[in-house]
């Protein structure tokens, strides 16, 4: 005697039944993240952000705190902090070159005292905090990573050329310290 089979809807004719071993822990989220959905925001820089063509995170980490001891092998720990690398943001330059010039600006408010300049503000706005939302593949926001503590340590030159034949816009490179970050669900 064969018994019919009644499925209900969606269930796309696999029977309920329990999940176990390596398929337990599959994720719930199997989409994939694009590169290109993201938002950048940082209240120094206004200028900037509209022009964002790359962003880059900071790698993390650290070298092994290793112990020796006099009978047994070495062991290693972790340290105490990690390290962060730089933030690195490619952008196009605006026709105006504001964004460009403003990031000279901070770098010029946070050098030493041996340069006596009006717009010398040691200190004082030295650091700057900065967001990225991320996005879903339906660009809806989903994830923010706030950074804290950054500073302006690298801007790339603009090469100028007469030989262009293709309308090529100028493009520039800015790396930033970071003191911390952190991921936060929106």
């Amino acid at each position: 005697m064969m018994r019919d089979t009644v499925y209900t809807e969606k269930d796309y004719g696999i029977a309920d039944r329990d999940v176990s071993g390596a398929l337990k822990g599959s994720p719930k989220n199997t989409n994939l993240a694009l590169p290109t959905n993201f938002i950048f925001t940082m209240s120094k820089l206004p200028n900037l952000a509209y022009f964002v063509q790359e962003f880059t995170l900071p790698d993390a980490g650290g070298e092994a705190f290793s112990t020796e001891f006099a009978i047994g092998p070495s062991v290693k720990l972790p340290k105490a902090t990690a390290v962060y690398g730089n933030i690195t943001i490619k952008f196009l330059v605006n026709e105006d070159f504001s964004n460009y010039h403003s990031i000279i600006l901070w770098m010029l408010e946070n050098t030493s005292y041996t340069k006596f300049i009006e717009v010398q503000k040691p200190l004082y706005g030295a650091t700057d905090s900065a967001s990225l939302i991320l996005l879903t593949n339906r660009k809806n926001p989903y994830r923010k990573i706030e950074m804290k503590g950054l500073i302006p340590t690298d801007l790339s030159g603009i090469e100028f050329t007469s030989e262009a034949t293709d309308a090529t816009f100028l493009t520039a490179t800015v790396k930033f310290a970071i003191s911390d970050f952190k991921m936060v669900d929106l």
